[in-house]
């Protein structure tokens, strides 16, 4: 049973943490810590089921030490940097009063049969969110903006790719969402939503918003998320042009130092 106040919640995060505190396992790496903040995550997640809250995080911990997680930008930021070259995974610039944005346009794919390394780049960019989120006032959660524009068999992900980016979502960065939304969605793509609905918890189910770039759908888009961080195409303000070497010049200065040529 869920607690009821908040003195309840803060008593199962607590008992949830000490528990991985006691055995070792709270520090994960850099970014990641099991904390207050990240217990409670997992406990709504689970309806404030222990056990089962405990699974999960359990779960999350194998899973970041098994996937590298740590290490995604010293193993592989070549192949990251040639991911996201196009721009079709960016987190866009915000305010620290806003949520993180994470833009998605899928008419961008530059590897479609590159499984493998299409995760790792997902995960890449949701550890990008999640350093962000730490720096606004958005209780850590995240606005996902699909721009379908584009959208074609000729660049739409592997079913298998797409059940693997829900299951990381899901599985692993639980109650960061805050919304997520769906702009211009094809007919091409209600079929490849209908097989993987049943894989879509109900909580994040609810959070999936259907819009269009039209400008009855784009005027009820923005009063959710600040025009100033939404494209142009899509009825925003943003005067954003991508640029890949600058997106990622901040990581490989860490990698490489200042005037290192890759």
């Amino acid at each position: 049973m869920a607690p009821r106040t908040a003195e309840e919640e803060r008593r199962a995060a607590e008992s949830l943490r000490d528990e991985f505190i006691s055995s070792g396992t709270a520090e994960v790496d850099d970014n990641f810590t099991v904390d207050l903040a990240c217990c409670s995550r997992y406990l709504r997640a689970r309806n404030y089921n222990h056990d089962a809250a405990a699974k999960m995080l359990h779960a999350t911990v194998a899973w970041r030490r098994e996937f590298g997680v740590s290490r995604l930008v010293v193993d592989h930021m070549k192949a990251i940097e040639e991911e996201g070259s196009t721009g079709k995974i960016v987190n866009m610039p915000f305010k620290d009063q806003s949520r993180p944005i994470m833009l998605m346009r899928p008419r961008l794919e530059n590897s479609q049969g590159k499984h493998t390394e299409n995760i790792r780049h997902l995960v890449y960019q949701l550890e990008r969110a999640v350093r962000a989120a730490k720096h606004a006032d958005c209780n850590e959660k995240w606005v996902v903006l699909i721009d379908f524009g584009g959208y074609s068999m000729s660049n739409a992900p592997p079913l298998r790719t797409t059940r693997e980016t829900l299951s990381v979502l899901q599985d692993h960065y639980p109650e960061r969402l805050h919304r997520a939304y769906l702009v211009d969605a094809p007919w091409l793509f209600q079929g490849v939503f209908r097989a993987i609905s049943p894989f879509i918890d109900s909580v994040t189910k609810a959070k999936i918003v259907f819009a269009s770039s039209s400008s009855n759908s784009t005027d009820a888009l923005i009063r959710h998320i600040p025009p100033e961080s939404v494209e142009k195409c899509l009825g925003g303000c943003a005067d954003f042009t991508y640029s890949a070497d600058e997106y990622f010049s901040e990581d490989k200065r860490r990698l490489f130092g200042d005037g290192a040529v890759t």
